[in-house]
């Protein structure tokens, strides 16, 4: 690796094939370099290269002197290959045409304030370290993001895709937000690394006045300040995120894999309600009895298990509330065995009462309270609903 402190000494390095390598560069440089001494280039490729200061893209014209062509900035195409850079700013900047960084490392901050992409923007297998936020970036070709990783927040806010999105392989470490992304074209997430992370409250939205007022914008001063400049995401954005995910996978008939986002936009949306005060409304309530019960379609052994063990809690609940039987502390092996046969007739819903003989209902049921037939009726709902969750954790293969 050779060092370069000035522009001058980085001309040197640019070979036949405008390709710069190997080179520690120590100074903050500005993309294109536009002086005279630097030669202009269609294609900016850097290979091996460490960027030790801030790099900046510019948008800029220029004119020859001598035959008067006139090169645009929005002309050029860059190539990054195994480089690192500190600080990436790349504000209010149009790209023309395709911009790839490849297997590079980001140490610090990289900055998408309003850049335009009208060819390819390529991050494959790069990594960041700090917080991204694509901010009102517009995205009109392909963007990749296979086998990058993100180590912090990633945020597409208010950041418009018109193409295609590609996560194939991509890990995020922390979150990712597309809820307040235009997605007008296709998402490929298929083998992409996001589990549920940390997530924030919104917050809280003024009361409306009961005698009209002057519109105050402070709410939405803080919500924009929070996700366009802390890189937070809110409970409600992460929901949004898991079932733009969901819904594109099941475009593509990925089935298998959307589930997993069908049960972490559930848990998001408990997360939601919890906090809002609602949990333990009758939604919450829903959301709780589809976690246990097949972990929202995902699991069909939590199904089976969930079945089974409603079963027990209400058959025991029905026959204790016959004179038959009494609550005892002591485990009587031959009474289990007597109940074997009863409690898989249980947990068949249309079961008749006389799943422990012929003559149970009139020796014993008749001769019982109301409670025997209150249990068993609820326990006919929760095997019943435990059937229909196993059926539907099962349909994931289809």
């Amino acid at each position: 690796m050779e060092d370069v402190n000035d522009i001058r000494a980085l001309e040197q390095h640019v070979g036949s094939k405008n390709v710069i390598a190997n080179t520690n560069i120590n100074f903050d440089i500005t993309l294109p370099c536009f002086q005279e001494s630097f030669p202009f280039q269609k294609e900016y490729t850097f290979e091996n290269c460490i960027f030790n200061n801030k790099v900046t893209f510019l948008t800029k014209t220029i004119k020859d002197k001598d035959t008067f062509t006139k090169y645009e900035y929005n002309d050029v195409s860059f190539y990054f290959k195994n480089c690192q850079f500190q600080e990436v700013n790349c504000k209010d900047v149009i790209f023309k045409r395709k911009i790839r960084f490849h297997e590079c490392l980001f140490h610090k901050k990289i900055i998408f304030n309003n850049p335009s992409f009208h060819e390819l923007v390529d991050f494959w297998s790069s990594t960041f370290k700090e917080r991204v936020i694509f901010y009102k970036a517009n995205f009109g070709s392909v963007v990749v993001l296979s086998s990058a990783i993100f180590q912090e927040n990633v945020l597409f806010t208010y950041s418009r895709i018109e193409k295609v999105f590609i996560l194939r392989g991509a890990t995020f470490e922390k979150g990712l937000d597309l809820a307040l992304a235009i997605i007008l074209g296709d998402v490929i997430a298929f083998d992409l690394y996001l589990n549920d992370f940390k997530a924030i409250k919104e917050p809280k939205k003024p009361k409306k006045p009961k005698k009209p007022e002057k519109p105050t914008s402070d709410w939405s001063k803080s919500y924009d300040g929070i996700i366009a400049e802390k890189g937070d995401i809110f409970i409600s954005n992460k929901r949004e995120t898991f079932r733009i995910i969901k819904n594109q996978l099941i475009q593509q008939n990925n089935i298998i894999d959307s589930t997993e986002f069908y049960y972490l936009e559930n848990k998001a949306l408990s997360e939601e309600k919890a906090s809002r005060v609602f949990k333990l409304s009758f939604d919450g309530m829903m959301l709780f009895l589809n976690r246990i019960s097949n972990r929202h379609r995902t699991s069909y052994v939590r199904g089976i298990l969930f079945t089974l063990i409603s079963g027990i809690l209400f058959y025991y609940l029905s026959v204790i509330n016959s004179s038959k039987y009494i609550i005892a502390f002591n485990i009587n092996c031959d009474i289990i065995q007597d109940n074997i046969s009863g409690y898989f007739s249980f947990i068949i819903p249309t079961h008749t009462f006389d799943y422990l003989g012929k003559d149970f209902v009139k020796q014993y049921v008749e001769k019982s309270n109301y409670w025997f037939y209150i249990f068993d009726f609820i326990g006919r709902i929760f095997v019943g609903y435990g059937i229909y969750q196993t059926i539907q954790a099962f349909r994931k293969y289809k």
